[in-house]
């Protein structure tokens, strides 16, 4: 048995570098295994599993005995890169221990199981409880995959326990989060269109858009299960709208149009990686396939042209096996030369953790974000991925500097 805990140290010996490269595909819309979002009930045992809410997915679960079950999770259709995704919640008409196995379909496991007593608050399963068959041998990436997980919970009577791979966050939390957010004169809100069930792609404005006026775009979880790099972007964005006299200042200078849930379907069928056309979207901002990418940009190129407006500046916020930085390397003059390369020096100077962790693309690929926005819009342009068990207490303060050491460094150089 090998007993695995979440390492809560804020740099590490060992840093990632991805070593995949990232390849073009065709991306017309693929069939898809669009799960019935259900109950499993085992009346033997008065045991009840359900993913029967939005962001659920379990595809079938099988019984042992009395105390052993297995939850199996397939992904929405294949090749798919390995992000399985699993969320369910078990209801017990007693007391009990219970083991539950966690195995995936062509895939192996990654996510470090959460458990919540209200699908809302989160935190990692005691490392006690959770037994990894036959471990990968790698820090980081695939290599470090195990087969499966086991997890065991000791539940109680009646209680709602629920398991999931990363915190839940559906579309009607994304929508819930905006409403919350302060309206007037800090933000407009609306919507860039409709994915392909017909949720809406929710989007909004920070600061008035006016002639002439730059902008600033950001972007988030073009991939469901990415939900640490969603909460930096919340910490992000909350620094923009600060009463803080920088934010204050950028507010009136530069509008900003944020997008934090690029694919609604994904987010709340449960999806490993694809939107509903079973297309991953970080692969379709060239061909402009799926109407995710089709509106989003419609309302940056439609909203810039109109109002003769440059892009000065794109953020896309992801998560993967830690935290990296993906920049474009410079081939052209962009909209405000020097300002990626600048922002990330002062963010590693204001954390005083080391160096982070950059790596520049080799050759600016139009079909991701980055890519796309840097060479059609000439926007400094970063992928800000954040680490899958990156604690929240740092994604936070990295979100927040982040946001912090942008405004210093835009101010500096933008005249």
């Amino acid at each position: 048995m090998l007993i695995i805990g979440i390492d809560p140290a804020f740099s590490q010996k060992e840093v990632f570098r991805s070593k995949d490269t990232v390849k073009e595909i065709i991306t017309l819309s693929q069939k898809i295994d669009t799960i019935q979002q259900r109950h499993y009930k085992f009346s033997n045992t008065g045991l009840l599993f359900s993913c029967e809410f939005a962001g659920g997915r379990i595809n079938n679960v099988t019984q042992k005995n009395d105390s052993v079950f297995t939850v199996l999770s397939s992904a929405e259709n294949y090749p798919i890169n390995p992000s399985p995704w699993y969320a369910f919640y078990i209801v017990s008409d007693r007391s009990r221990k219970l083991l539950i196995e966690l195995n995936y379909t062509n895939s192996k496991h990654r996510y470090y199981p959460k458990i919540s007593k209200d699908g809302k608050n989160w935190q990692p399963v005691d490392s006690a409880l959770v037994e990894y068959i036959q471990p990968g041998k790698d820090k980081f990436g695939t290599g470090s995959m195990p087969a499966s997980a086991k997890v065991t919970l000791n539940l109680n009577k009646d209680d709602t326990v629920w398991i999931a791979a990363q915190e839940v966050i559906s579309s009607k939390n994304v929508y819930e989060w905006i409403d919350d957010l302060p309206g007037n004169k800090k933000i407009n809100k609306g919507i860039a269109g409709y994915s392909t069930f017909g949720k809406e792609i929710r989007y909004f404005t920070i600061g008035k858009i006016k002639k002439n006026k730059p902008s600033v775009v950001i972007i988030s979880r073009q991939h469901p299960p990415e939900v640490t790099g969603y909460f930096a972007m919340q910490q992000f964005v909350d620094v923009l709208l600060s009463n803080r006299k920088q934010s204050r200042k950028y507010r009136r200078k530069f509008v900003t149009y944020v997008v934090p849930l690029m694919n609604p379907d994904g987010a709340d069928y449960g999806h490993w990686r694809h939107n509903a056309g079973g297309i991953d979207l970080n692969r379709d901002w060239l061909q402009q396939n799926q109407p995710e990418i089709q509106q989003v940009n419609h309302l940056i190129d439609s909203s810039t042209k109109a109002n003769n407006s440059n892009v000065l500046f794109f953020i896309d916020f992801h998560s993967t096996w830690d935290d990296i930085f993906y920049t474009n390397t410079p081939t052209k003059k962009s909209n405000l030369p020097g300002l990626m390369d600048a922002m990330l020096l002062e963010m590693e100077k204001e954390l005083q953790q080391g160096a982070l962790n950059i790596k520049p693309s080799e050759k600016n690929e139009s079909y991701v974000s980055k890519g796309y926005f840097y060479n059609f819009y000439n926007a400094e342009s970063v992928t800000y991925e954040v680490g899958d068990n990156t604690s929240r207490e740092i994604i936070d303060r990295k979100g927040r500097v982040a946001a912090q050491s942008f405004l210093k460094t835009l101010f500096k150089l933008y005249k």
